[in-house]
């Protein structure tokens, strides 16, 4: 979560406004699906039984005075649910605003820096890693800020889930919570690799770019020289490391993504039988506690992907915060104000290419 923590503190506004609608949108929620058990039992209660007051907004109308109905109950929930959804749009709006930010300042941080270089830096720069940088890692980077917003969203609704089947049944809430850390920790080598692969495409790709601009910008030499079959086979040779890099990010990806669903059908199952059979609940709670318990899992595995998906990106976001520190040290300083005169003479002895140590 280094990432995440980075960029909370570069865009404290932003976040903190987002992070409040969200915690706003959860509790709206909350209060909510507290009246859909309450409604089911009214649906499926005779007329002359009293009304069940179970759940905190349910309780709190009953101790107010308020009759409780199946319309007064419903209209609840769908205004719950309306007012969460403009929360939520309004958090997704500040994080989309941040998203576009995030890149832009990239990119200007980079020009910037790369404007202010002396010109010796750019002799050990690969021109195409400096056009990769610029055209495709920002993209990346604001991506993974996206996917862990998300998966801090993902998140608190889970959590909002979890919450209202406590007050169904708090020990069927725990084992859910508990089962969900227990898949989380078990994917935790899909995250790993995930990293991997991003860490490895970011590599890759800048290399890859580098060569490919090099040799475009040399190619009249090369086919003059005869030697273009070299320059090919060497941008092959990344093109493949690439490909393998690509393919373990959407193994890992798809693999993570197919095997949650039978885990969670199969706490399913086993939760239906366990609720009708050994605690002998009512039909209304529980195809209530079913759909919380579903619904925790199967955030938690959203929340488990959002951030798959962001700590693939996020080594995009590293690698070009440190060209960004390496250019600006390398910073013209700004000194004289005279002309300079040629007096004497310009001569060139001992001439070689390389990008730092490498010839």
């Amino acid at each position: 979560m280094k990432f995440m923590l980075h960029l909370l503190r570069a865009y404290p506004g932003r976040t903190l406004v987002s992070l409040l609608a969200l915690l706003a949108a959860g509790v709206m929620q909350a209060l909510s699906l507290s009246t859909l058990l309450p409604a089911l039992n009214l649906a499926m209660a005779e007329p002359s039984e009293p009304a069940d007051e179970s759940g905190p907004l349910a309780s709190l109308l009953g101790a107010g005075g308020i009759d409780l109905s199946l319309g007064l109950l419903l209209g609840l929930l769908v205004l719950g649910i309306l007012l969460k959804s403009l929360l939520v749009l309004l958090a997704k709006r500040h994080v989309g605003y941040s998203v576009a930010q995030i890149a832009t300042d990239l990119r200007l941080g980079l020009l910037r820096s790369l404007v202010e270089a002396r010109w010796d830096y750019f002799i050990r720069q690969p021109a195409g890693g400096l056009t990769n940088a610029m055209a495709t890692q920002p993209g990346r980077a604001a991506n993974a800020y996206l996917h862990g917003t998300r998966s801090f969203a993902l998140l608190v609704e889970t959590l909002v889930y979890a919450a209202v089947a406590v007050t169904v049944s708090w020990q069927a809430a725990l084992l859910a919570l508990l089962v969900g850390g227990l898949i989380m920790g078990g994917f935790g080598r899909l995250i790993r690799a995930s990293r991997r692969a991003g860490k490895k495409q970011t590599k890759v790709m800048g290399a890859l770019v580098g060569r490919m601009t090099d040799t475009l910008l040399s190619v009249k030499a090369l086919k003059a020289m005869g030697v273009t079959g070299r320059a090919s086979a060497m941008l092959e040779s990344e093109t493949g490391r690439l490909h393998k890099a690509l393919r373990r990010e959407v193994f890992s990806n798809e693999a993570l993504r197919a095997l949650y669903e039978p885990v969670i059908v199969a706490f399913a199952a086993l939760g239906l039988y366990l609720a009708v059979v050994w605690f002998e609940m009512s039909l209304a709670s529980v195809l209530v506690l079913m759909l919380l318990l579903v619904r925790v899992l199967g955030y938690l595995g959203k929340v488990q992907q959002s951030y798959q998906k962001m700590v693939t990106g996020e080594s995009a976001y590293w690698a070009l915060t440190r060209m960004i520190e390496q250019a600006a040290e390398a910073r013209e300083p700004a000194s004289g104000g005279q002309a300079p005169e040629f007096e004497r003479e310009l001569a060139l002895h001992g001439i070689g290419f390389a990008y730092d140590e490498r010839p």
